[in-house]
């Protein structure tokens, strides 16, 4: 029947070159073309044959049998269509990734080297994409030689198909002049950025230098506050230097050494510890000198009363 033909075809071709795979199915399409007309005008030219008493009507046997020999050619064709479809499907689907990453804006100078790597390593991909669109254009000829008529619908899937290599370097040069501009707004940028961290330096350096005046134990809680805050700000000047650094490098400019926020951390660690100790004395020794005794947690007492130990 059909399908075991079809899957004799698949099993005979599977394992094959593509110039085998096309002159297996060209010569099996000429040789069912060659069946039909044999049936029809070769075998037996007459549509009834006389053999002694009777008298035989052979026309519609030579009909059915031209008919199986290009309903088998038909299944051969539709299965290579099929093929050729299921190959331009997939191949413009990872074209159309393609196209998505190299339009694809970049947020920031770490989007745009890494969108530039992709871009520059594409030549591999894009030439094994255009080896299979050989294949299945090759695959497609076949079916031109046997007269076989593609849907319209396949038919536009292989030219768009076809179209992508160009539509693809297109994209790239539009690209590389877009990614040239994004390149000069980081780099001001980044300039931009180091301007700016000098100045939150300097001030940062301004409230480490004021905590040498700031005495006032009454007021622990709001001073306690103030340290939280301008440690975390050192903690994020720290990640800012390193940012900056680490653009500053994919540029190719010289890493701009920030010592100082090191040396501003090291300054302010006596004044934070301090100042915690002031803080966690005023909110514990109320509770341990006028809180049931029962409730005093002599562990938490001995710890506490050991870190105090400045």
């Amino acid at each position: 029947n059909d399908d075991s033909f079809a899957a004799s075809m698949h099993d005979k071709t599977k394992d094959l070159t593509l110039q085998r795979w096309l002159q297996t199915y060209k010569e099996e399409l000429a040789s069912l073309a060659k069946a039909a007309d044999e049936v029809m005008a070769s075998i037996c030219i007459y549509d009834r044959v006389n053999l002694g008493m009777f008298c035989c009507d052979v026309a519609e046997i030579k009909t059915q049998l031209r008919d199986k020999a290009e309903s088998l050619s038909s299944l051969i064709c539709t299965t290579i269509a099929d093929q050729a479809r299921a190959e331009n499907e997939r191949i413009s689907a990872r074209f159309s990734d393609v196209l998505e990453q190299v339009i694809s804006d970049s947020a920031n100078v770490e989007a745009l080297m890494e969108k530039r790597e992709y871009v520059q390593g594409l030549r591999e991909e894009m030439d094994a994409l255009s080896d299979d669109i050989d294949t299945v254009k090759a695959k497609l000829r076949v079916l031109d030689e046997a007269q076989h008529v593609l849907l319209d619908d396949d038919f536009s899937l292989a030219c768009s198909t076809q179209a992508w290599p160009s539509k693809i370097e297109s994209a790239k040069a539009r690209n590389e002049q877009l990614m040239e501009e994004s390149n000069k707004r980081f780099m001001l940028e980044l300039q931009e950025m180091q301007e700016q961290f000098v100045k939150d330096l300097r001030s940062h350096a301004e409230e480490v230098e004021s905590f040498k005046h700031m005495g006032d134990i009454g007021d622990v809680e709001t001073t306690y506050d103030t340290v939280k805050q301008l440690q975390d700000k050192l903690a994020e000047a720290k990640r800012t230097g390193e940012l900056i650094n680490s653009r500053e490098a994919l540029f190719g400019w010289p890493v701009t050494q920030y010592d100082q926020i090191k040396k501003l951390t090291k300054t302010f660690e006596p004044y934070a510890s301090l100042w915690k100790v002031g803080f966690d004395w005023s909110t514990t020794y109320p509770v341990w000198m006028e809180g049931p005794f029962v409730e005093v947690n002599r562990t938490e007492v001995e710890e506490n009363t050991s870190a105090w130990q400045l």
